[in-house]
This record gives structure tokens, sequence and C-alpha cells, in this order.
């Protein structure tokens, strides 16, 4: 990359790692950026640190953080589902036919280790206790039987006090109870610091994850959510600025080439959109079954977008589909041409 000055790095830091290791990973980026000279994004949250991101910027590295800008929750069921694999001793409880699962949840001893993992972590580690564990905001959706009706809407942390239990045997004994088809709901992207996030000028909001946990959650409604929520109603930047965030600074680093800004000469990428009426069609993302073999995932859709335009020909009108397909394969040596 540094030979032919093309391209970018991108990089994620994983939850569940020890001091040490964040260190390391923290160094071999910094090294990677300064060898090669290339822009990195890099998501990460809190395990980026603070002084040591301050300490590169400072260096002139051209380092940005990949930063969601909405809120996010998970819907799930226990039969399928494992984004706490950060924490050692999820993983294989959760791994599994729903039957397989059930099994080895009913175990004292799996249940005793899940709880440590919370409570504790691992020897060099604090309690991995975060976001996703916060029993005030993890919430039961829709029981499978009505004898659990009660339950609906409650917090774990609310059944735990209930029923004088330990959130984690709250939260699985009645999915066990359920056979593990209990609806929940968890955090998995809060607002404690969206604003700040957002406001970093080298903070780059494009986390969606596009394409992955699409029968959990949809995070792809970002950049309506950022225009309406923190530009239009909140106003904690100029549209302009927002539109540099959204555009042109992920173009800059990813080194897109004429794409990013509407300029004569550059490719006609363009949204058009009432401002006024930007926002959701949905209360909240609904189930489609559109996907290979009737597969179902979450959706979205967006009020007041007018037009989506890719390389000057209209793809979209409002939520509606032309079949226009003007989109090209980007390939390396287009962009070192």
């Amino acid at each position: 990359m540094g030979q032919f000055g093309v391209g970018h790095i991108g990089w994620t830091i994983g939850m569940g790692h020890d001091e040490a290791e964040l260190d390391s990973q923290r160094k071999l980026l910094a090294d990677m950026t300064r060898t090669s000279g290339r822009p990195l994004h890099l998501d990460g949250g809190n395990a980026v640190n603070t002084d040591w991101f301050k300490q590169t910027r400072e260096e002139g590295l051209p380092i940005v953080l990949q930063e969601v800008a909405m809120e996010v929750e998970a819907e799930f069921t226990f039969g399928e589902y494992n984004l706490f694999d950060y924490m050692p001793n999820w993983v294989d409880p959760l791994v599994g036919t729903p039957e397989e699962r059930a099994a080895k949840l009913r175990r004292p001893e799996v249940r005793a280790a899940m709880k440590a993992d919370v409570e504790k972590g691992s020897v060099s580690q604090a309690a991995m206790a975060d976001e996703r564990t916060d029993w005030t905001r993890f919430r039961v959706l829709q029981v499978a039987n009505d004898r659990n009706f009660k339950y609906e809407g409650m917090t774990i942390a609310q059944i735990a006090d209930m029923e004088n239990k330990h959130p984690v045997d709250a939260m699985f004994d009645l999915a066990l109870d359920e056979n593990l088809e209990t609806e929940f709901s968890h955090l998995v992207a809060g607002d404690t610091r969206l604003e700040e996030a957002v406001l970093n000028p080298h903070s780059h909001i494009s986390v969606s994850d596009g394409g992955a946990h699409t029968r959990y959650l949809t995070i792809s409604q970002w950049p309506i959510h950022f225009l309406s929520h923190w530009i239009r109603d909140k106003e904690i930047m100029t549209l302009e600025q927002g539109h540099v965030k959204m555009s042109q600074y992920p173009a800059w680093f990813a080194d897109f080439k004429d794409r990013g800004t509407l300029r004569p000469g550059t490719w006609a990428d363009i949204i058009v959109y009432n401002m006024d009426e930007l926002g959701m069609l949905y209360e909240k993302p609904i189930f489609a079954t559109d996907f290979p073999g009737g597969e179902r995932r979450l959706i979205q859709k967006p009020t007041g977008l007018r037009y989506t335009i890719v390389n000057g020909a209209v793809t979209f009108e409002g939520n509606d589909c032309t079949g226009a397909l003007p989109g090209k394969l980007l390939r390396s040596y287009d962009m070192a041409s």
C-alpha cells in the first residue's frame, strides 16, 4: 500500500481483550499506519483509548474512528443467537441446536462460569459487564407461553429483583421454560457517548453491520437518523458539515476517486430528500422474508427520500426500485491509475 500510495486499512478492536492485548493492537495499528502512510479507520469503541488516539493524531497519523450514530438494540431468542461471545464462558453454551444449548444451560457449573464472566472476568481482566449486560436495559419482548405473559416488557433487572435471582439465572430460567423461544432485546450501542462521537472531527459515522446480524438488528438506517435527529432536530452541526461527514470524508480516506462530492466531471451519486419529512416508515424495524429460502431479515424504510441516483441514473424513486443497475465494480488498479 505504501509503495503504490493507494488504499486504506480497516480494523475492529473486538471485545474481551485484556489491557496488554489492547496495547499490542494499538501499537500494531500505529506501526501499520506509520509504515504505509495510508489512512486507517478503526472501530473499537472505548477500547480505542483516548490518550493513544490523541497521540497518533498529534504525530500526524491518518487514523479515523468508525462510530455509530444511533442507539441500537438487538432482538433475538437464545435458540439462535450469541453476540456475547466476547465472554469466554458464554461461547460454548450458546453454540448448537436449541436442544443442545438448553442442555448446557441447565448445568449449574455452566451457569456459574457465565456469571463469573459478567461479575469478575478472567484472571487478567476486570468484569466483562458492558452495555450488552446492562440488565436494566435488557428486556423481554415477547413470551412464547401465556403463563409467562407477566414478564413481557420487563427488564431482566426487574425480573431478577422480583424473583430474588441472579440476572443470568432469571434470564435463562425464563428462556429454558419456553424452549429458548422467548424474544429478548438488549442494547448493542448505547447513547452515552453518541453526541461526542458524532462531533469528533476525526470520526467516521458509518457503523451499520450491513449484511451481518440481519435477523437481529438493522443499523443501515443510520444516514436517515443522522440527518433527521442530529442535524435537523439537535442542530449539532450544519447540513453542509453533515454531508462532509457522510460523504466527502469517507470517500477521502477510502481513496474513492471522483466520488463523495458533487462537482462537474465527477460521478453523480446523489440522494434527493425533503429534510422536513425525513424519518422512519415503521415505528420499529419489521421482518421481510426476501432472503434465499424465505429466510427473514429485519428492515426499515425511510420517509422523505425522493430519489437515489447512482452514476447519474435513478435507482430508487422513494422506496421503489426502478430496476436500473448503473453501478460498476471498483478494482484496485482503477484507484492506482
